[in-house]
């Protein structure tokens, strides 16, 4: 039988790096286990100060610092159809320690917090697939993962923590998954260069376009490009794109439909492909029972 973990951690994303990181500074044994090679692309690049206290308890707020990434001091919301604007600057918020944020490129900043949780003495495994939980009885005792090109492992542990974010491994398996109907939405996102800020709008600053039951957002990084999305109710795109559409015509329907994110975009050049998600917004029933928890 394979050595007994602490705690196994199903996926490399900010939760299960933070949870492996906060474990093994504590002095626990602990295995992360992730599907992906890092670096790769992710989406939820706009932070919010509540990060930065949490990166000082991890021990990365420097190497966070000293990355380079785009310093955010705040927002700038547009309701198109009332002709309101909401500006947001953290400065004026509740945590004064702590008056901007980032922009971050995912791959780079996951990369750098897994790097963290493995200089801490976390054990990191990628491109390593977990397959399920393993049960005695009602308690969570490890999992079967599998390396790429390798066979079926089982790997023991004393808590399993599930951070695989949306692929929700844990509670699919449990069936604990809930959908929130009310936040049925679609997202499709890429990044771009060449956007030229308008000079009216705070360098750093997301800004969040809201049209018609559309929200738009354009994420600055420091290397001058932006990733640029939509976030919309599915059947409205079906309607107006066409249900056989493939994302990028998808994309560019939406974005032509915002005269604000047309202009903003006059000139720029997408760089990525078009990305996709939908129904992202669930929930389980239990967050943690007999060896088991969920974060993120």
């Amino acid at each position: 039988m394979s050595r007994l973990y602490d705690a196994v951690v199903i996926g490399g994303g900010p939760g299960g790096s933070t949870v492996a990181t906060f474990l093994a500074r504590a002095g626990r044994r602990v295995v992360l286990l992730e599907r992906e090679k890092f670096p790769r692309f992710h989406v939820g690049e706009s932070l919010l100060p509540f990060s930065l206290p949490i990166f000082e308890r991890l021990g990365v707020a420097e190497n966070v610092r000293s990355a380079g990434f785009q310093v955010k001091r705040g927002a700038y919301f547009w309701n198109e159809e009332t002709g309101g604007i909401q500006p947001v600057d953290f400065a004026t918020g509740i945590d004064d320690r702590h008056p901007s944020a980032y922009q971050v490129k995912r791959a780079d900043f996951d990369h750098l917090l897994l790097s963290h949780a493995a200089e801490s003495g976390a054990e990191i495994r990628e491109e390593t697939a977990v397959a399920r939980v393993v049960f005695d009885g009602t308690r969570a005792v490890g999992v079967v993962a599998r390396p790429r090109g390798g066979a079926e492992e089982e790997i023991r542990a004393r808590v399993v923590v599930d951070a695989s974010g949306q692929d929700a491994l844990l509670s699919r398996q449990l069936g604990t998954r809930r959908f929130d109907r009310r936040l049925k939405r679609g997202a499709l996102f890429a990044h771009y260069d060449g956007i030229r800020w308008p000079e009216d709008q705070r360098p750093g600053d997301i800004l969040l376009p809201i049209d018609r039951g559309v929200w738009y957002w354009i994420i600055p990084f420091s290397d001058a490009s932006c990733s640029v999305g939509a976030v919309f109710e599915p059947s409205l795109v079906r309607t107006g794109a066409g249900e056989k559409a493939s994302l990028e015509e998808r994309f560019d329907w939406l974005l032509a439909r915002s005269a604000r994110m047309t202009s903003i975009l006059a000139g720029s050049r997408r760089t990525s492909r078009v990305f996709g998600i939908s129904d992202y917004s669930t929930s389980s029933a239990r967050a943690a029972g007999e060896g088991w928890a969920l974060v993120g």
